[in-house]
Order: C-alpha cells, then structure tokens, then sequence
C-alpha cells in the first residue's frame, strides 16, 4: 500500500480537507461549510461544534478515499487562521462561542491595554493591540462574562481544539502562539507576565512545539467516529498562512502571495522579523518569518452583497462566481462611479480601527446591481493595494506574486486585482493550507515532504484598466479617510439600541 497524508483546514467558512499520496498528487478533497455569526454591535463569532461536526465529516469522507485507492494514511496535521481561541471547562466543553479575529467588542479594552502597556509590549510580542488579537478578546470576556471565566481552564488555538478532540494531546506552534499576543516573540515562549494580566496561567495554554512534531494519535472515539486507524499520527501543524506558503513551495525570502479569502491579505516571506505596528509578523518555518498585511473583508463582503443587497430571490443568492462575473462585466472598470469601502468589520492594515464601517459612494437613481457587484470586487481589490503598499512603504516588495484564496476563482476578479496592483499575479494548482498541512503531517513522520507537481498560470493586468484605476485609487484613499469619525459616531449610536444581529 502507498503512504497517503492528510491536511485539514478549520476555515471561517468552512472546513477543507485534502489527501496527498507520498508522491505529491492530491488523491482526495472535502469540503463541509458552515456559517459564523455575525451581530450588529460588533460581535463575529463561531460554534467549535461546528468545527468538530465538519472535521469529523472530512476526515470520514478521506478514511473512505484512502481505502478505495488503497492508501495508509500515515499522519494528518491541521491548519486554521490565527487568532480564534476555544476556552474549555475541566471536562473539556466549550464554555462559550469562539471570538473570531473579526469581532470588534474587545476594541476600547485593546486600547486600554495598548496605553497601558507601551511599547515595550510591542518590542517583545511584535503586536499592535488591537481587537482582532487573543489576550484583548479574553480580558473583554474575563470581565463581561465573569462566571464563565470563573469556569475557564484550558485555552486552545482552532487548530489545537481539533488535535486536542483527535489526540488529547495540547500543543501549538510558534506562528499561532504569535496570534495571542501573549507570546514573547524575541524569548520564543509564553510571556507569563502577559498572561498573568490577561488572568492566565501559562499551565492553561497549549505547550508550544515545532509545526512538525506528534501531538500524539487518534483515540478510539475520533477512529470509530472517521475510520480512521486508532492511534494515527497527528502532527502540531501551523497557521494557515504559513501552511499556504508551503503549499506553493514559498521558502525563501522575497516571494509571497495575494489573498482573497473570508479576509484578505498581502504576505512576504523574510529571512528576519521586520517587526512595525503597521503589519503582522509571525515566525514560520526554518529560521523565516511572515509579514503581512490584511484586510478584514474579501470574498465575505461578495457573500454579504448576495445576502443583504442584491436580494434578487433564490437563484441570485445561489449564483456562482460565473454568474455573478457575468453581471459585474456588464458596466465597465470604475463601475460608473461608484466606489465601495468594504469595511464591514472593521479594518485592519493600514488603518487599524474596529469601528471603521463599509460604505457605497457616488451613487445615482442610474446605478443599479452590475454596479454595486462590480465595485465590491474594485474596492477589496483597492483594500488589498493599500496592504501592498503599505509593505512596499516599509521597503517589502512581493514581485510575481500568487494569488490566493476562493476569490479567485472568479476570473473578473483576479483580473480586477491584477489590474489594481498593476502586476503579473500567478495562479497555482494545487495549493492550499489544507495541502500544506498534508505536508507538514509528512514531515512530521517520514522526515520529508513530497514533491507537489503544480500546474501555474499567469494572470496579467489589463493596461486600460489600471489606467482607470490609478485615478480612482487617490478617491478610495481620501474616502477611508474621511469615514472614520462618521463611522464612530454611528457606531456610537447604534450600541445604544442593544441590537443583535439576525444570524
């Protein structure tokens, strides 16, 4: 029989899974989504029963692959985005929903740390505080929700929730522990003095590993739940961030990629930490680091127009990129006007406020939806600019590079991108954090990763069109702007309703 490996990815919208035979070919994929909640005072949360339920589908549906193909599955790792943390009783339960790096409610309590700590915070965990961060989420709900604090015991990362569930075993790795803000980066452990402030024991938190070692195998629930073999391996794995990197084989300084997933982002990988307020820099593997920059909003801001404004009945709601390509290309690159600010929780890179909130401007009694699909896809492309310039302002440039995430599979949109960024992007497959994961897994019990034969294409900017958007783009600048104090103000207002949201 072959060795086979697999990778699975805790996403924000789903979960993706991937089955790598020991010669590199992706035998088996699955997929099984699911939705976060979203509440209009801020809140971004996720069910981890959610995550088990759609884990345990995956890896059924792979232990079932692997058996036709007469594979062994000889190791799984698992991936997912930083900054989402599961709080566990002493049996082992969730005692509340997971905050996901979107949810906004920790802002005043982040700012309130930031002062208070200095930037001697900064110097040792290389984070600007802010909500999107673990120990700002966890003081905000130590004191908002005391008595399910009083029964908190164990934190764990997404990723470590699910090889916790797997193994029993709690270990992480350096790129998640460096999505808490409670690790030191420069001494390479738990600041205890951080987590202490936070109301944490550095007992409570997962022992931190190399991305390539054995958190330990499958018990007998996950194995009867999977039919996967008892006391298969699982390895720590890392973020999916670094985990995509590897996919594409990124390992050396200077490549990176182009992002559009749930969120966006802009990431290159260095051969030192290059660590500013402005970006996010985590360790990856073999002595590199990552840097990147990210915009809270990409493809959720096209799932959010399909959902709250284009309500065009089921078939609109149900449209694929295709579909939805089809309507944006009716109305030409500037969408007539219209210009859409897609911060619909907040931002992150460049401007750093929880409280800044998304906007459609330039609109007229002749616009109507080919315009407002269309500038959904401008505006998270000129959000993903400003991340890139952003870097390339701090001396980081990523030539040639790949672009990422579901949003892509959308033609007009990486044609968009390309034409914003006024680049060459590359489209590779496969790739994936699921199949760095795989990867990963390998290391982790054969000593070597298998060699991933990838099929790339390049995607080209359209001439007229950055033209076009090179104009625009001072106008989108200016906007971002000009919407933070009319933003905090409505937000202001609106917490004083004490309205949920809907689902």
């Amino acid at each position: 029989m072959t060795s086979a490996y697999i990778g699975i990815d805790v996403g924000t919208s789903g979960c993706k899974a991937v089955l790598v035979d020991a010669g590199g070919s992706v035998r088996a994929t699955a997929r099984e989504p699911y939705e976060p909640f979203r509440g209009t005072d801020g809140e971004v949360t996720q069910n981890p029963a959610d995550w088990l339920a759609a884990a345990g589908s995956c890896l059924r549906s792979l232990a079932t692959s692997a058996r036709e193909y007469d594979l062994t599955i000889e190791a799984i790792a698992a991936t997912a985005p930083a900054h989402a943390v599961v709080l566990l009783d002493k049996d082992s339960q969730p005692i509340a929903p997971a905050i996901l790096p979107y949810d906004t409610r920790s802002a005043a309590v982040a700012e309130r740390m930031s002062e208070a700590y200095g930037s001697a915070f900064f110097e040792r965990t290389f984070v600007r505080l802010g909500p999107s961060w673990t120990a700002p989420q966890l003081m905000w709900l130590r004191h908002s929700s005391p008595d399910g604090w009083s029964r908190m015991h164990t934190v764990l990362m997404t990723k470590d929730f699910l090889s916790f569930a797997l193994t029993g075993g709690r270990s992480t790795d350096a790129s998640d522990a460096a999505g808490t803000a409670l690790y030191d980066q420069r001494a390479g452990c738990w600041a205890e003095d951080i987590c202490s402030e936070v109301g944490l024991r550095v007992d409570q938190l997962p022992a931190i590993r190399a991305a390539t070692d054995v958190v330990g195998g499958v018990n007998q629930e996950w194995a009867a739940r999977t039919g996967l073999s008892a006391g298969t391996p699982v390895v720590v794995g890392a973020t999916d961030t670094a985990c995509e990197l590897l996919s594409l084989n990124i390992v050396e300084p200077g490549g990176g990629l182009v992002k559009i997933a749930t969120t966006g982002t802009v990431v290159a990988l260095l051969d030192q930490p290059r660590p500013d307020p402005r970006v996010l820099t985590y360790p990856y593997l073999a002595g590199r680091w990552y840097t990147l920059a990210a915009t809270n909003t990409a493809a959720a801001a096209y799932r959010w127009l399909q959902e709250a404004v284009c309500c065009g009945g089921s078939d609109f709601l149900s449209a694929t990129y295709a579909e939805m390509d089809e309507i944006a290309s009716a109305v030409p690159p500037g969408s007539s006007g219209v210009l859409f600010l897609p911060f619909l929780t907040g931002e992150r890179s460049p401007y750093w406020d929880g409280e800044l909130r998304a906007a459609f401007l330039g609109l007229s009694a002749g616009h109507r939806r080919p315009h407002l699909c269309r500038s959904v896809l401008e505006g998270v492309a000129f959000s993903l600019r400003d991340c890139r310039d952003l870097l390339a302002g701090l001396g980081i440039v990523v030539q040639r590079p790949y672009f990422t995430g579901g949003g892509v599979a959308s033609l007009l949109w990486r044609r968009i991108l390309a034409s914003i960024l006024a680049t060459n992007g590359e489209l590779a497959a496969p790739h994936g954090p699921s199949l760095g994961a795989a990867l990963l897994a390998a290391e982790g019990v054969a000593g070597a990763m298998p060699v991933v034969e990838r099929e790339t294409q390049t995607v080209e900017p359209d001439p007229a069109w950055t033209a076009v958007y090179d104009r625009i783009y001072p106008s989108y600048c200016d906007a971002a702007k000009s919407l933070a104090d009319i933003s905090h103000a409505l937000v202001r207002s609106a917490s004083t309703t004490g309205i949920r949201g809907v689902g």
